[in-house]
């Protein structure tokens, strides 16, 4: 049974081997990380965080919409603000308990075309 030698790491910057020619993938062109490979990715970000803050903000404008035409005291025009469950906190469950509601609103609210817009404005997208 042959021993093998353990490796010594080097002690100087002349003893440190430089990386190999080709990266671990075996494809240098797959493996470049230019400017240009990371613009699409910047975008596809940027998009993404668009469509998820406009998203965000329309929801919780149609929810205390929605919570302001269910509330009974606002029905009564009742003054004493006290009184009113949309002035309260919202429930952790108000979403799912009035899902098919709030979905129905949401489609009316274009939506769609909101966020469309909000795209172009920010040059996602092209009007």
């Amino acid at each position: 049974m042959e021993q093998r030698k353990a490796k010594t790491p080097p002690t100087s910057c002349s003893q440190e081997q430089s990386p190999p020619a080709t990266p671990p993938c075996g494809k240098p062109e797959s493996c470049s990380t230019t400017a240009a490979d990371a613009t699409p990715r910047v975008k596809k970000s940027q998009f993404r965080d668009t469509v998820k803050s406009e998203l965000f903000h329309i929801l919780e404008m149609v929810m205390y919409r929605y919570r302001k035409e269910i509330c009974k005291e606002c029905r009564r025009s009742n003054p004493d603000q006290r009184q009113h469950d949309c002035r309260n906190d919202m429930p952790d469950i108000f979403f799912r308990n009035n899902y098919k509601a709030l979905m129905k609103r949401l489609w009316l609210a274009d939506f769609v075309a909101v966020i469309d817009q909000s795209l172009i404005e920010k040059g996602i997208l092209r009007g």
